[in-house]
């Protein structure tokens, strides 16, 4: 069977839980945060460097865990032809952590909390989404078939 052959694929559900139920925790928090800095409440500023920080540390150690057990070097050895996505998650990933370091300089730097808001609403938007393309891209994998010749990239 798959899962036995390849058990760090597996592996992962068990391994993030708690990463994975702090990061939406965190993200419920920049989302309540960013409504209030759509408001001027100039007491927002201050959680929402707190939960920057918070959502960072979260967002580093979820991902890095998902490295470290290789599931998309397992997707991509049973898949090939999913490899372009693999490749564009990954980048995705950069992306969010680049944007998510940007904003919390910002948090420093503006008097301007409309701003600020809006930028926390386009991290938790870009987390979602690229939550979303990963779930994608798994659903793909799992359920393209025992040839996985239904898990081309240009299927869909």
């Amino acid at each position: 069977m798959f899962h036995s052959s390849n058990p760090t694929l597996f592996g992962r559900p068990n391994g993030v839980l708690a990463e994975t139920e702090a990061l939406w925790r965190t993200l419920a928090g920049l989302r309540r945060v960013s409504g209030a800095l759509l408001g001027s409440a100039s007491q927002a500023t201050i959680e929402a460097r707190r939960l920057l920080a918070t959502f960072s540390t979260n967002l580093s150690t979820y991902f890095d865990t998902a490295e470290s057990r290789g599931y998309f070097g397992t997707i991509v050895a049973e898949c090939p032809d999913l490899e372009d996505r693999v490749t564009a998650i990954g980048q995705a990933r950069e992306d969010l952590q680049t944007s998510v370091t940007s904003v919390r300089r910002l948090a420093f730097r503006t008097e301007d909390s409309a701003e600020l808001g809006r930028r926390i609403g386009g991290v938790v938007e870009g987390f979602e989404k690229h939550e979303h393309s990963e779930s994608e891209l798994l659903r793909r994998f799992f359920l393209g078939g025992e040839g996985r010749a239904d898990c081309r990239s240009d299927a869909s």
